[in-house]
């Protein structure tokens, strides 16, 4: 069985979100990054969840459960791609493939974790569509990771995975939360539940 990680991505500032903390702004009552990780610590197909942190290091760490597993990107400035690398070094040594999930996109069903999982096959990289729509997490295969661990921090990481030359899977997952994009205070539902 194939060992996969996630590497939660919440290190940014969230400029957009103004004062506020985006992974700590609540959805339906509870911290951001905290249904995110629920979601995820409820799925058996995620074997090690990893935490980046940074501008709000201190208190995003306060929020979190002594069993997930934080790692601090000090150059969070230079954005998403080196908030990634950060956390990808803490577990590609071990790992056969690795969800990426960004914090504003918290309300990914487990039946998605699962249902990339399961297709799987360590040659492609796996990312979930809705409405032939591109989304997130994409399950990104061991042979694919030193390619992302040498991204400069200026080039996005979709670069990789929307290459032509790069193989992908697209898998329809019928959830409209994959395309979740909180960038803004008014982005974040308030008044339904999960």
């Amino acid at each position: 069985m194939s060992k996969l990680a996630a590497v939660v991505l919440a290190a940014g500032e969230g400029r957009r979100m103004g004062d506020r903390i985006k992974p700590l702004m609540h959805l339906y009552g509870t911290p951001m990054l905290l249904v995110l990780l629920e979601h995820l610590q409820a799925c058996d197909a995620v074997g090690h969840i990893v935490v980046t942190l940074g501008r709000h290091a201190s208190e995003c760490a306060a929020e979190l459960p002594d069993s997930v597993e934080t790692v601090i990107n000090h150059e969070w400035e230079r954005g998403k791609t080196s908030s990634f690398q950060t956390g990808l070094a803490t577990v590609k040594d071990w790992s056969d493939a690795v969800f990426l999930c960004p914090v504003d996109c918290p309300r990914v069903p487990c039946r998605v974790y699962h249902k990339l999982a399961g297709v799987l096959d360590g040659e492609r990289i796996v990312i979930p569509t809705f409405r032939k729509q591109r989304g997130h997490p994409p399950l990104i295969p061991k042979k694919f990771f030193e390619r992302y661990m040498e991204l400069p921090a200026d080039v996005p990481l979709n670069a990789v995975h929307r290459d032509p030359a790069t193989p992908v899977r697209l898998v329809g997952v019928g959830s409209p939360y994959i395309l979740d994009d909180f960038n803004v205070p008014e982005d974040v539902p308030q008044d339904t539940h999960v």
